[in-house]
């Protein structure tokens, strides 16, 4: 048995591996672009993010003696990834510290 934990962090991917008994046996990190094409905006290309996180996994599962029985996921929080009905991303993931919203909260 083997467990993958994957932190998808703003700024970068954290993939690590642990044994059946907790021991952590693999790391892998995977950097992502955040860009800021407008004063106050945060985006990710969501489809960089989810290649990093396959990429990760995958280098972290191939480094394992053990079959991947479980997979925890964490990301960063109060943040908008959406996709369509297809999984496909509708446009940039915006971030949680993206501020556009900020003159309507005011409001």
């Amino acid at each position: 048995m083997a467990v993958v934990c994957v932190d998808a962090g703003t700024t970068m991917i954290k993939a690590v591996g642990y044994g059946e008994d907790g021991a952590e046996l693999a790391v892998e990190r995977r950097a992502t672009t955040v860009r800021r094409p407008a004063p106050g905006h945060a985006e990710q290309d969501l489809t960089e993010v989810w290649q990093a996180v396959v990429r990760g996994v995958r280098q972290v599962a191939g480094r394992l003696d053990a079959p991947v029985t479980h997979l925890a996921l964490t990301a960063q929080g109060d943040g908008s990834w959406l996709v369509d009905a297809a999984g496909e991303p509708t446009g940039p993931a915006i971030l949680w510290n993206d501020g556009r919203a900020g003159p309507i909260v005011e409001r």
